[in-house]
């Protein structure tokens, strides 16, 4: 699943027989797409506003404080709340699809940590090497 929540209702809404004879709850789709969405969205921003987060949902202005606590329950995303500014503030999330660039992204990032670990391994024995030849 691609899509946002708007999307999953859509497709809900011309599909309804189908998702109700497969068993699956539609109740229970809506609270896995709310997540989804929000991990999309907070993939890219850092910050989201209460109303954002409300109309994305599509949730009240009361139950923005719970979704969110939900949602970092879930271990996928990690976020503090500003009730002042009205905000939520991504600190990090899960990828909500791992794609050839992210496999990419990874690889390059493994790399460099060990590039990096190599070198400081060397500068440790350079170091023991000498501390060894001066005592």
């Amino acid at each position: 699943v691609l899509g946002r929540l708007q999307d999953y209702l859509e497709f809900y809404s011309k599909q309804k027989s189908f998702i109700e004879s497969s068993g699956v709850k539609h109740e229970r789709n809506i609270t896995k797409m709310r997540l989804l969405t929000f991990l999309q969205i907070a993939e890219s921003e850092k910050e989201l506003t209460f109303d954002a987060i409300q109309k994305e949902m599509q949730i009240s202005s009361d139950d923005i404080e719970s979704f969110i606590i939900e949602a970092v329950r879930t271990k996928m995303i990690g976020c503090k709340i500003d009730h002042l500014a009205r905000k939520v503030i991504i600190d990090n999330t899960a990828q909500r699809t791992f794609t050839k660039q992210h496999w990419i992204s990874l690889k390059e990032k493994l790399e460099s940590w060990k590039s990096n670990l190599t070198t400081i391994n060397n500068n440790l024995h350079e170091l023991l090497n000498v501390k060894a030849v001066t005592t």
